[in-house]
């Protein structure tokens, strides 16, 4: 946007320079994939299948269901799937450091609570 002089707008846009609409980014993404013969449809069965998995685990905790469901002979092969950002590590390291704060603040809350 720096580079078109811009402070604010869309990022994406559409061939008529308006903004991409929900419909328009997957066929944008489609076209540009089969463009691209060695990835085909590949990336978006990738992109799917890895929100599914990651969504499924995060809700009911079942890697071997998920593997089942997934059509994975392997539990290796559904991991594939799990791996996580890097953003999405410090989201998750944060919430167990915070709750452990949490946590041991209240055990020392009721500990002098008690005291007095």
């Amino acid at each position: 946007m720096k580079e078109r002089g811009l402070s604010s707008g869309y990022i994406f846009l559409n061939r008529f320079g308006n903004r991409i609409t929900t419909r328009g980014m997957p066929n944008s993404l489609n076209i540009l994939l089969k463009s691209m013969a060695s990835i085909g449809m590949w990336f978006i069965h990738i992109l799917s299948a890895t929100r599914f998995a990651k969504n499924f685990l995060d809700r009911f905790n079942d890697l071997a269901l998920l593997a089942d469901l997934m059509g994975h002979e392997s539990i290796e092969t559904t991991r594939i799937y799990l791996r996580r950002t890097a953003s999405e590590q410090q989201k998750i390291v944060d919430k167990v450091v915070i709750g452990k704060v949490t946590s041991d603040l209240r055990s020392v809350f009721i500990y002098t609570s008690k005291a007095f």
